[in-house]
């Protein structure tokens, strides 16, 4: 048997660790989605187990929501969309605006009343 090149050694290792990185993310996916459908089978949220991670997970409180981020839960059609992520949405309600708004504001030099009129960011499918 024949000593490997340190080329040899090296391709080897990067297959291996690609191998790894796919199995390591193909049992998150695993593991998410049978968290998922365990949380959802008891009505809960992550939050409700781990209420120690409640304020990262958000309002919603972690995957027992059928609803994905970003789309409203309530009937209608938001009025605003962003321009660049086209599933993220805002009402222009109450409580905190998304970060999105906020960057948006920021990068365009906008007050949120301007933000409110500025034709890139209506929802065109809104009223």
């Amino acid at each position: 048997m024949s000593a490997k090149s340190r080329s040899e050694i090296k391709l080897e290792i990067e297959r291996l660790n690609k191998q790894y990185e796919e199995s390591a993310e193909a049992t998150k996916r695993k593991l998410r989605e049978e968290f998922d459908a365990r949380l959802a089978a008891e009505d809960l949220k992550l939050a409700d187990v781990y209420p120690e991670f409640a304020s990262k997970l958000g309002k919603r409180g972690g995957p027992a929501s059928s609803s994905k981020a970003g789309e409203k839960k309530t009937g209608g059609v938001a009025k605003y969309r962003n321009p660049h992520n086209l599933k993220e949405f805002w009402s222009g309600g109450r409580g905190p605006r998304p970060a999105w708004v906020v960057e948006a504001c920021e990068t365009h030099q906008l007050t949120i009343d301007q933000f409110m009129t500025d034709e890139r960011f209506l929802n065109p499918d809104a009223k």
